[in-house]
């Protein structure tokens, strides 16, 4: 009787599994992976003379996740060149308490970003206009515990330098020469 019952819990389960699968891929979801670009503008050369070095980092991680020859070794290999300019960190006391401590805090995180197409008389003409990338995220000080706020701070910057990388990437895959053409 116990061996009837294990193995109608093991069938019961492996058909669960595939319900499960079939379920899961008929709603739509999938994976979040790597965003094909065009070979329109690949591959893209990243000029981060004047960006941060964190955000740098992880744009060339998801640009080289992106393709096999997404990203430009040189300049001079580049369909494309993306420019990074203007990061800012900030941070702004939105309340506080009876006391007159900071309670929360608005960080932001911007960034302005240009793609510009390699012509052919080596001068460059712009794909998509100087856009500005801007997040935000709001963080609870505990004034018992700045250690922990001080953590916290960080990994929420590093979360939204990810996201705004992601976007940037993101934005990059929708671009098609048909498109270009009418920016």
């Amino acid at each position: 009787m116990m061996i009837i019952l294990s193995n109608l819990h093991k069938t019961v389960f492996v058909f669960m599994l595939i319900a499960l699968a079939v379920v899961q891929s008929s709603c739509g979801f999938h994976l979040r992976g790597a965003l094909g670009l065009s070979d329109y503008i690949t591959p893209v050369f990243l000029d981060l003379s004047s960006s941060d070095d964190v955000l740098g980092r992880e744009l060339q991680n998801l640009l080289s996740s992106s393709g096999e020859n997404a990203l430009a070794a040189s300049i001079d290999e580049a369909k494309t060149v993306l420019a990074i300019s203007g990061v800012q960190k900030k941070q702004r006391v939105v309340a506080v308490d009876e006391l007159g401590r900071a309670r929360v805090y608005v960080l932001s995180y911007q960034f302005r970003y240009e793609l510009k197409k390699m012509a052919e008389a080596d001068k460059p003409s712009e794909i998509i206009k100087t856009n500005t990338v801007k997040l935000k995220r709001d963080l609870l000080f505990d004034p018992d515990s700045v250690l922990a706020a001080g953590h916290e701070t960080n990994a929420l910057y590093e979360d939204m330098l990810k996201d705004a990388a992601r976007v940037v990437v993101m934005q990059l895959s929708t671009i098609k020469p048909a498109a270009s053409s009418q920016e």
